[in-house]
């Protein structure tokens, strides 16, 4: 679930997968706070628009309603007028609900989902409930799992905040952190295939902004390097582009703030060098940009750097950061950079020569190779701090 339950997101209930939206359909963003329903007469009094809330959900059936149109109108005014977040009707027939009252909701973006009345009021309730508290309990994790990413905590904040993420009962524990597509939707899979490799650890996995992290207990550090050859196997059947980052061994909850920012951090690194895993510690140059990331000297670098290939591209549709970024990467190789871009090598030559000749690096490979390459490895972290 989101940080906050939209009406969207109720359609996904196994329970309201078979409800119809017929009004409203522009207001499933909304949010849903807390749910009622409301068969018995509505006072219209400002006493009773008192007792109401922005973002209640309200469910009624229909029945009554069925020869009463002017009021199924004045209970749709008074859910519109109390900013509720949407109105889930009982039907018998979805199709016999009047236009006239679609038509009244639209207007104002209202949504109304209909639902056949041979479900319970109270497995309705539930559901909806359920999801709220889902939600906002959700909502509580991402929140501390935000202050010991972002804040600055002392041991102290750390050990009171990791204590609902983790036991810390076993002597050493390393944090991991994955990136992928799916991530939100097979974090079932995930968990079920690590509590079965790891079945003598203590392993706790968490959500956090559609990423996954998650805990293992160890009793001893170097348990930890058998782990990070472990998951590139265990994410590669799930996964089709999983990025994953691996702190170092830590002992003590007071240390979980900083082992969480380690694993953030090799994962960002994973994602901005496009491979599957990588481990705290084993990439100083990398880590070095990665803290430089917000520093303006490196942003202006970088700016200055590329501005002339950039200016280039605009008049010509060449993408030469591209073709230079792949012939860093395949270690200055002509034939290996054309292979990857599906060019001609003499293309490639020709682009490479071009870069040089627009950077007045002609002579001077060394400075070429030296100040391009790294403005180019900085692209990627400056692009995700701003």
């Amino acid at each position: 679930m989101p940080m906050a339950l939209k009406v969207l997101d109720l359609l996904s209930l196994p329970l309201l997968r078979e409800g119809r939206v017929i009004a409203g359909a522009g207001g499933l963003s909304r949010q849903v706070r807390a749910v009622s329903f409301t068969d018995c007469p509505i006072v219209f009094s400002e006493e009773e628009y008192a007792l109401t809330a922005k973002g209640d959900l309200y469910i009624f059936g229909y029945a009554p309603y069925r020869t009463e149109l002017p009021k199924l109108l004045d209970r749709i005014r008074f859910y519109i007028r109390t900013r509720s977040s949407c109105c889930i009707v009982m039907i018998e027939n979805l199709d016999e609900f009047p236009a006239e009252a679609a038509e009244l909701a639209d207007q104002s973006g209202y949504p109304i989902i209909l639902l056949s009345d041979r479900i319970a009021y109270a497995d309705v309730i539930r559901a909806v409930t359920e999801a709220i508290y889902l939600s906002e309990a959700s909502a509580a994790m991402e929140k501390r799992a935000d202050s010991l990413l972002y804040d600055p905590v002392s041991q102290a904040e750390s050990a009171d905040l990791a204590k609902h993420f983790f036991s810390f009962r076993q002597a050493v524990y390393g944090v991991c952190f994955l990136s992928a597509r799916e991530a939100e939707s097979r974090r079932g899979d995930l968990e079920r295939e690590l509590t079965s490799r790891l079945s003598r650890r203590e392993v706790s996995l968490h959500l956090f902004r559609g990423q996954l992290f998650w805990a293992v207990g160890m009793d001893a550090p170097e348990e930890l390097n058998a782990l990070s050859s472990l998951l590139p196997t265990v994410a590669a059947g799930l996964f089709s582009d999983a990025r994953m980052g691996v702190s170092a061994p830590h002992r003590g909850a007071g240390e979980f703030a900083q082992a969480m920012r380690e694993a953030f951090q090799s994962c960002r690194i994973s994602a901005c060098r496009n491979r599957p895993v990588t481990c705290f510690g084993q990439e100083p140059y990398w880590e070095l940009l990665y803290d430089l990331r917000h520093h303006p000297a490196l942003a202006r670098f970088c700016r200055e750097t590329l501005r002339p290939l950039r200016e280039y591209q605009e008049g010509h549709g060449v993408d030469l950061v591209e073709t230079l970024r792949i012939f860093f990467q395949e270690d200055g190789s002509y034939k290996r950079t054309a292979a990857a871009l599906f060019q001609h090598e003499n293309t490639v030559r020709f682009r490479v020569n071009k870069a040089k000749n627009l950077l007045g690096m002609e002579e001077d490979s060394c400075r070429f190779t030296k100040e391009v390459s790294l403005a180019i490895d900085c692209l990627s972290f400056l692009s995700e701090s701003s």
